[in-house]
Order: C-alpha cells, then structure tokens, then sequence
C-alpha cells in the first residue's frame, strides 16, 4: 500500500528579503536581463552571418544548374 505524506519531511520557510537587500537584488535582475538581451543580439547576428555565407556559397551552384 502507498503512503501519502502529507506533511514535507524538512521545515518550509518562506524568509522575506530585507529592505536593505532589494536594490541589490533588482541590480543583479537588470544586470541578466541585460547580457541576456545581448546573448541574443549576438546570436542572431551569428545566425544571419552563416545564412548570408550559406546563400553566397548556393547561389553560384543554383544558376550553374
């Protein structure tokens, strides 16, 4: 027979962030969110570097035929 526990096995806390602590959290959010912005920037423009070389290597090949 299966038990069910009910109860968690280690106390749960939910400790609030001091006021203190705050900005120094939201600075560290805005810092991710911003080298994630330009994580993607650089993706995309590796993605459209590859695609224009992979065009200019089809191209001639595709009016050869």
């Amino acid at each position: 027979m299966t038990r069910l526990d009910t109860q968690p096995s280690r106390p749960q806390f939910h400790v609030e962030v001091p006021a203190a602590r705050r900005p120094a959290v939201d600075a560290v959010l805005r810092d991710v969110a911003f080298v994630l912005h330009l994580t993607q920037k650089v993706k995309a423009e590796i993605l459209a570097e590859r695609e224009e070389r992979d065009a200019r290597r089809l191209a001639p090949a595709a009016t050869a035929v």
